[in-house]
């Protein structure tokens, strides 16, 4: 069984201020340290998890050499795909101890931009929960008439992080208390007027995030409804094919050769040795007849064979169609891709042609990223449409040495 990523919120507590980060000559000397609780065993959790104390003080035990190493660091706010960046650590766990089912941390913020911005947020008074990241399984029971999914011991530790939101009522950063000289209290306004540079960040951050769940949640439920709009529509195709096929081609390429067994039976009078009954003219008039039917008959077979093999070619089609969407869906550039593989007539066909086609287009990707060290990132939107043009150009030329226009 392949463990999952699992992430748990934790609220209602307050961040403690434990020392405040010390500066000399414009250095950070000593780093800001805060505390709190990071999660609580034996409860169930509002995303419906319950978390045996037992298997937080084995995970507590578990990390010690962890911290010791300084690698047990929290981001800002959870990444999107589960996994740890240096690049966008807040903080650095120094301590990790169970207090009967709470689980008690501090940490070091850092200087990096992420940490930065928790400092700010913290002094601004602005909420902040600890959330615990890790892998696992779990398994659904019901105790006391209430269903809940209990993690199961092959759950792994992997970060704490600082985050927006919650799940359990226990853990946010515990209480917030300034312990330099004159206080440095601050409101959002006064974040906004003191800080515009941080509060511009974290408005944008913030947008960006915000931005970035609603169209991921909105891409999720659209291509959801387009899966299932395809899939019912293939149904009603299939069927009507089949039906038409049974109701309408079968019978009549049935009668039809049904036809053609009366007709050779009929010739055979005509044409057996020792049949000197009637007049001869007529009967070659009749035999004439007869093959003028029997052509027609092959005529009309042929054509229905036509309407057959279209029809499974129109199925088979779709279901190469259904085939290709499928294995493009996660493809940053899939049109290009799917323009490209159009002309497969089978699975097979675009199994064997896809890594082909997808090395062409890294090709392309590639000769045209910007140089490294620029700070420049590539838009997959314009990458994909800048394929199209280009493929449209290949497609021209080729046009022209071939004499079109």
């Amino acid at each position: 069984m392949s463990a999952r990523e699992l992430k748990e919120i934790y609220h209602n507590t307050k961040v403690t201020l434990l020392e405040d980060e010390q500066v000399q000559e414009g250095k950070i000397v000593k780093p800001m340290l805060i505390g709190g609780v990071a999660t609580q065993g034996n409860v169930l959790n509002q995303n419906g998890r319950y978390y045996k104390t037992e298997l937080w003080k084995r995970e507590c035990e578990r990390k010690q050499d962890v911290i010791k190493a300084g690698k047990l660091l929290g981001e800002l706010d959870h990444p999107d795909d589960g996994k740890s960046r240096l690049a966008k650590t807040a903080v650095r766990y120094t301590k990790l101890e169970m207090n009967d089912d709470y689980m008690n941390f501090e940490a070091e913020v850092l200087g990096t931009t992420n940490g930065l911005e928790l400092k700010e947020l913290l002094r601004g008074k602005v909420g902040v929960d600890m959330s615990t990241r890790g892998f696992g399984n779990t398994k659904k029971e019901t105790v006391d008439g209430v269903e809940r999914e209990t993690v199961l011991d092959d759950f792994d530790l992997v970060a704490i992080d600082p985050v927006a939101g919650h799940s359990n009522l226990a853990a946010e950063i515990q209480y917030y208390q300034e312990n330099k000289k004159g206080g440095n209290d601050m409101d959002l306004e006064q974040l906004k007027k003191e800080q515009p540079d941080l509060f511009a960040a974290i408005v944008k951050d913030t947008e960006v995030r915000v931005t970035k769940e609603m169209t991921d949640k909105l891409t999720k439920d659209f291509e959801e409804k387009i899966l299932d709009e395809i899939a019912k529509s293939r149904d009603e195709i299939v069927a009507e094919v089949t039906k038409e096929v049974k109701e309408n081609l079968v019978p009549e390429y049935e009668e039809h050769q049904n036809m053609l067994g009366e007709i050779a039976e009929i010739v055979k009078d005509f044409v057996g040795e020792g049949n000197e009954s009637g007049d001869k003219g007529e009967k070659d008039e009749q035999v004439t007849k007869l093959e003028q039917e029997l052509e027609t008959s092959k005529s009309t077979v042929s054509k229905m064979r036509e309407d057959l093999d279209d029809a499974r070619g129109k199925i088979a089609a779709n279901d190469v169609k259904e085939y290709l969407d499928e294995a493009l869906k996660n493809e940053p550039f899939k049109n290009v891709l799917k323009e490209r593989l159009s002309k497969c007539k089978s699975k097979e066909e675009v199994d064997k042609q896809l890594e082909t086609e997808k090395e062409w287009v890294n090709k392309v990707v590639q000769e045209d990223k910007n140089p490294a060290g620029t700070g420049e990132t590539i838009d997959k939107d314009k990458e994909d449409k800048k394929l199209e043009e280009q493929q449209d150009s290949s497609k021209k030329k080729q046009q022209r040495l071939a004499g079109v226009f």
